[in-house]
């Protein structure tokens, strides 16, 4: 007599199957869909981070112009914004005298040693990093920064160190992201416009900073 489990278990065994295959595929399509939704998200913040970067340079292409034409300097044209007090725009100028801003370039070791050290050594402000990018760009417009590569599109130090401290919801410090941005510096386009960066690093920062 045939046993009633020898036709019933093959077909359990292939409905195990072909549920474990069901639950697989579901499973992997909401990863993907899940994936996807990061994968929107990064690049909307990407496009903001773009437009804004274009919006800023174009206001500091402004900011300079005017400055080459004698205009007189203020402190909007120095890049602090309208809530900014004189006492902190004098605690910022003390800061860089301090940090010796009539120093020759003769006379600094190397230019890496000596933006890590400054950079660290900012303890008299707060360490806001669109402040810092302020003087780093103003101070090491060194030429022996690397000249701007075939290829390569950069931005303004001053203009990364604003976005980034816009985007920078993790908290990151300044020595950090000075250690990510280190290898794309490259010196000034024009003379007395201070630093550039490489912006695909500073898209890379930008998307790991921004929570997904």
């Amino acid at each position: 007599m045939t046993s009633k489990w020898s036709s019933s278990c093959p077909k359990q065994k292939a409905n195990r199957i072909r549920n474990n295959q069901r639950r697989h595929r579901a499973k992997v399509k909401a990863h993907i869909s899940s994936l996807e939704s990061e994968l929107a998200e990064s690049r909307r913040q990407l496009a903001f981070a773009e437009n804004r970067i274009k919006a800023l340079a174009a206001e500091v292409e402004r900011l300079q112009s005017e400055a080459r034409r004698g205009s007189p300097s203020d402190a909007t044209t120095l890049g602090y914004g309208s809530s900014t007090t004189a006492s902190q725009i004098i605690s910022g100028s003390r800061c860089c005298q301090n940090l010796g801003e009539q120093r020759r370039l003769d006379d600094i070791p190397t230019y890496e040693q000596i933006a890590v050290t400054d950079l660290i050594s900012m303890n008299d402000i707060e360490r806001d990093p669109s402040d810092i990018g302020l003087s780093f760009a103003s101070r090491y417009d060194s030429p022996n920064l690397p000249p701007q590569q075939p290829g390569e599109s950069t931005t303004s130090c001053t203009i990364a160190y604003g976005i980034i401290a816009q985007q920078n919801l993790k908290g990151l410090g300044i020595e950090d992201i000075h250690q990510w941005l280190h290898t794309g510096y490259r010196r000034a386009l024009r003379d007395g416009d201070g630093c550039t960066v490489v912006n695909s690093l500073v898209y890379s920062l930008i998307d790991h900073l921004s929570p997904v």
